[in-house]
């Protein structure tokens, strides 16, 4: 059964400090929790209610602890909870990306929904790798885990300082959306490299600007003021990758 000692870890691994403290966060809805069992993340809890039991029994896990619906619902992030809830340990990554593939970067994006989106993009047309600036939001914050509906455990994320990782890179192109860039429908990507994406509000950092290969400028036909980041992203990596 579920413990009062449970209930205080969960809701602590709700706040940053105390994922990269116990190396763990929390996934919750059959479909994550299920892709994230099956990438081979390593799983320290499972909690779900007697109804969805059922749900894991062909999993290898030693012990899934039931919990009424009162006290799922004191351990949820969501509004409503799913019914069942994991912690996992936070993936320990090595670089390794090769030559030629295609690397999603992320400078300073702050909406959760957004890095969530973005993750999804990378799963969805196979890129491997997301390079996140040390300043963008946690990509184990739940909203984060939620928003990215399972890519999260196709997808891997590295944190770092994306200055120093270009200038140790300089062999990879990087192409970035800037107001003053080539029109995206004449760009040539001809190699792989890196598809940079600025922060929401403020762009790319001025600091990235000079490692900037290539910019790129997606035409506005309409009336609106902005892309949200994330669309911005699907288009760049369509032409990157499918339209080339």
């Amino acid at each position: 059964m579920l413990t009062k000692s449970d209930i205080k870890k969960i809701n602590a691994l709700k706040i940053k400090k105390y994922r990269v403290i116990e190396n763990q966060f929390i996934a919750e809805g059959q479909k994550i929790i299920l892709d994230l069992i099956h990438a081979g993340l390593n799983l320290n809890l499972l909690v779900c209610t007697n109804a969805l039991k059922s749900t894991f029994d062909n999993i290898n896990f030693h012990e899934i602890k039931i919990a009424k619906d009162e006290e799922m619902n004191k351990i949820t992030s969501l509004k409503q909870s799913p019914g069942c809830l994991a912690i996992f340990d936070i993936p320990q990554l090595k670089e390794n990306i090769l030559p030629e593939e295609w690397v999603l970067a992320t400078d300073n994006i702050q909406d959760p929904g957004n890095l969530g989106t973005l993750i999804r993009i990378a799963d969805w047309f196979g890129i491997r790798n997301v390079l996140c600036s040390e300043d963008t939001v946690d990509a184990y914050n739940t909203k984060v885990i939620q928003a990215t509906m399972g890519s999260i455990a196709r997808v891997h994320i590295h944190y770092c300082s994306l200055k120093d990782w270009f200038e140790q890179h300089p062999q990879k192109m990087v192409y970035a959306g800037l107001l003053n860039g080539e029109d995206i429908r004449t760009v040539q990507f001809k190699e792989p490299g890196v598809l940079l994406i600025g922060n929401e509000a403020k762009g790319i950092s001025d600091e990235l600007l000079p490692y900037i290969s290539q910019a790129v400028f997606i035409p506005k036909l309409g009336n609106a003021e902005s892309l949200n980041a994330s669309v911005a992203a699907g288009i760049m990596v369509s032409f990157a990758l499918l339209l080339r």
